[in-house]
Order: structure tokens, then C-alpha cells, then sequence
């Protein structure tokens, strides 16, 4: 697990009252503004309303297939093989790319830092030029109407 690039959506517009609709518009508007793709790796529920709403609703929104509860994901031939967990244990299906799957914790081993890595991450600057921040218009979206 890791990044290779950091986008942040930030806006006035959003102050904290936007719904999960709203946040799968603004996460498939920046999607798409990224350029093209073959898997979008979502998270399977927030931590903060736990809805699990917002991954399927950005697939919907990008017209492409999406897998819910992905525990190992293996990508060749322009399909992905996910094993998912369900009720009973788990189940193995395939989709087309591009698509979105939604993973639990069960999937990678993420990589801890070494104390040498801590550190240099702190003086670490992006790259001039970087997308760090986009603000609402650089999504070619308008603020909702109160």
C-alpha cells in the first residue's frame, strides 16, 4: 500500500454539510479530471456516518462495475478477480476493468515507516506544479443552491 500522488478536494463550499451523494460527485468529478484508470481501490464505510454509500454511488456516477467487500484483488487481462467476504465466508468473482472495488481491512500488509523514512517525509515539499489542492471549479462543479 502507499501513494504515489496526494489531490485534496478543499472548498468553502463543502463546510461540513455535504452528503454521501454529494461526496461521490465530487470524488467522481475528480476522478475523471485525474484521467484514465482501470481500478479504483475504495475504502468499504467511513468512520464518520458508516453508511457505505459513497464508493457505490462514485461507480454508478462513472458508469463502471463495482465489487462491495473485497479481501484480495488480483488484476490481469483487463479484468480483476476479487475474492469477497460474505455472510458464510467468502466468494470469488470477476469484473471487467475498469471497475471499483470496495476492500476491508483484510487486504494488503501495509508498510510502516522507518524512523529514517518519519523524518525525511517531514522535510519532504511536493514538486512545484503538483495537484495538491483543488477547490470546487477546478471540478467544473457549482456550489448547491440553499
Amino acid at each position: 500500500m502507499g501513494a504515489d500522488e496526494l489531490v485534496l478536494l478543499q472548498d468553502d463550499a463543502f463546510d461540513n454539510t455535504i452528503d454521501s451523494f454529494q461526496t461521490a460527485q465530487l470524488l467522481a468529478a475528480a476522478i475523471r479530471k485525474l484521467g484514465g484508470f482501470d481500478l479504483i481501490i475504495c475504502g468499504r464505510q467511513a468512520s464518520d456516518w458508516d453508511n457505505a454509500q459513497v464508493p457505490l454511488g462514485v461507480a454508478e456516477i462513472l458508469g463502471v462495475s463495482c465489487v462491495s467487500l473485497g479481501k484480495k484483488v488480483d488484476v490481469a487481462d483487463g479484468k480483476a478477480t476479487i475474492e469477497r467476504i460474505v455472510p458464510d465466508g467468502f466468494q470469488v468473482v470477476e469484473a471487467s476493468l475498469p471497475a471499483l472495488v470496495t476492500v476491508s481491512n483484510e487486504l494488503g500488509q501495509p508498510r510502516y515507516p522507518t524512523l529514517r523514512g518519519i523524518m525525511a517525509a517531514t522535510r519532504k515539499r511536493p514538486p512545484s506544479g503538483a495537484r495538491m489542492t483543488w477547490p470546487l471549479m477546478t471540478l467544473s462543479l457549482k456550489p448547491a443552491s440553499p
